[in-house]
């Protein structure tokens, strides 16, 4: 599993996924990038295995570059991220019918559509299909992500402030459940283009830890000692 988290501020959608790789409940030292470029407007991440989160994106790209194949568009174009997201909901609805072994599991879309607006996705394991107007996140840190997002989200942030946000929620998850760590990937679409966002996040991380250390220390001594 993984946490992916989307938000969206007046001009950039931000998709973040982080890597921690694990067998069961053990924590393994390998890197899984779940999130990805599909088209030059839309992102997807995917929470769970990543061989399952492979053969899914195939199939449905699959089947859009067969269909495109027959147009004159040809293969560079911007896939319709409603079209998208749709063959999405029902490849991940089918597979697990198919194939007796293959774990269903949630996906994050980020994308541009045909009026050229960010919009947010949501393809849960069941098919079912719901799009965001602010944020959303997915995987095993998803409720607790949501909790934050909630408290932490507001209107008019800037990139900085939402990437600031995003990095705070990830160090908050980070011990919290073992499926979560802090070594993230983000991409982003900005005025219909995608972005990989390199800044180093280690300072990021090392503020929100001191502040997370700090608040623990402020409550411990708040808390009354016992008359002895």
């Amino acid at each position: 599993m993984t946490t992916l988290i989307a938000v969206k501020n007046k001009e950039t959608l931000f998709l973040a996924g982080d890597s921690q790789t694990t067998s069961g409940n053990i924590k393994l030292p390998l890197s899984s990038q779940k999130i990805q470029v599909v088209s030059k407007n839309i992102l997807v991440g995917g929470a769970g295995g990543v061989g399952n989160l492979q053969q899914v994106l195939k199939r449905t790209l699959r089947n859009i570059y067969y269909e495109k194949s027959f147009s004159n568009t040809g293969f560079d174009f911007d896939i319709d991220v409603d079209y998208f997201v749709n063959a999405l909901a029902s490849f991940n609805f089918e597979f697990p019918l198919e194939y007796k072994n293959f774990s269903p599991f949630g996906y994050l879309v980020g994308g541009v559509d045909k009026n050229q607006q960010n919009i947010i996705y949501s393809v849960d394991s069941d098919g079912s299909l719901i799009s965001f107007e602010d944020y959303y996140a997915e995987g095993s840190g998803r409720d607790m992500a949501l909790s934050m997002l909630r408290d932490k989200f507001k209107e008019g942030m800037t990139d900085e402030e939402t990437l600031r946000m995003i990095c705070e929620i990830y160090t908050s998850i980070d011990g919290l459940e073992i499926y979560t760590n802090q070594e993230i990937k983000i991409l982003a679409l900005k005025d219909g283009v995608v972005h990989k966002i390199t800044e180093d996040f280690s300072e990021y991380f090392k503020q929100d830890s001191e502040k997370k250390l700090e608040k623990e220390t402020e409550e411990a001594k708040a808390i009354p000692k016992e008359k002895e």
